[in-house]
C-alpha cells in the first residue's frame, strides 16, 4: 500500500513539474564518448576512470577530438563549458567548435573560438556565444582541437562537458521536465 502511494506520488510530482520553457539548465555530457580520427593520437579512461586522458605520439597543432552533444530538441544553446586538466603547459585546448551534421560530407560550423587554454588546471572554462535553436534533423558535435609540443609523458583530460541551453518548443519542455 505505502510502495503504491509513493509510486502515485511520485507520478504527480512528474507531472506537476514546470515545463521550463524559457528556463535555462545545464545538459552535462560524460568526456568518455570523445572520439578522433587522428592515429597519432590515444584516447583512453583518466584518473578516476571517468575522464578522457589523450596522449600523442607526435607534436603538432591540428589534433582534433569530437563528441556529440544534445539530446534535447527545441533548446537554444547559450554557452559551453569544458573542463580539463593538462600534465603541463605544453598540451592545451587550442580551439573550441560546434558543428551540426546529417550526412558525413559536410558539418557547417556554428560556433568557432581560437582562444588557447595553457592553464594546465584543473580548471573548467566557459564560452558565451550567438545564441543558435538546435536543428531538429541534424547531429550537434563539439570539436577540441588540441596542441602539444611536447609528448613525452603529457597528456591532457577532458572532464565534463555542460551545454546551457533555454527550451523554446514543446519537446524541450518536455524533456526538461522529466516527461520524455
Amino acid at each position: 500500500m505505502l510502495r503504491g502511494i509513493a509510486v502515485l506520488l511520485c507520478l504527480a510530482s512528474l507531472l506537476a513539474a514546470p515545463a521550463a520553457l524559457g528556463q535555462s539548465y545545464t545538459e552535462w555530457y560524460s568526456p568518455i564518448q570523445f572520439r578522433t580520427g587522428d592515429a597519432t593520437l590515444t584516447l583512453s579512461p583518466g584518473s578516476p576512470g571517468v575522464s578522457t586522458r589523450i596522449t600523442a605520439s607526435s607534436t603538432g597543432t591540428l589534433k582534433w577530438i569530437h563528441v556529440g552533444l544534445i539530446h534535447s530538441t527545441d533548446v537554444t544553446i547559450d554557452s559551453l563549458t569544458v573542463c580539463y586538466e593538462a600534465s603541463s603547459s605544453n598540451v592545451f585546448i587550442s580551439q573550441t567548435r560546434i558543428t551540426v551534421m546529417t550526412t558525413p560530407d559536410t558539418a557547417p560550423v556554428i560556433f568557432d573560438d581560437g582562444t588557447d587554454f595553457t592553464d594546465p588546471g584543473p580548471a573548467c572554462y566557459t564560452l558565451p556565444f550567438t545564441p543558435f535553436v538546435t536543428p531538429g534533423d541534424e547531429g550537434v558535435f563539439l570539436n577540441l582541437r588540441l596542441d602539444f609540443e611536447a609528448t613525452a609523458g603529457e597528456w591532457i583530460e577532458i572532464g565534463a562537458i555542460g551545454v546551457h541551453v533555454t527550451p523554446v518548443g514543446p519537446s524541450a519542455a518536455r524533456t526538461a521536465s522529466g516527461l520524455e
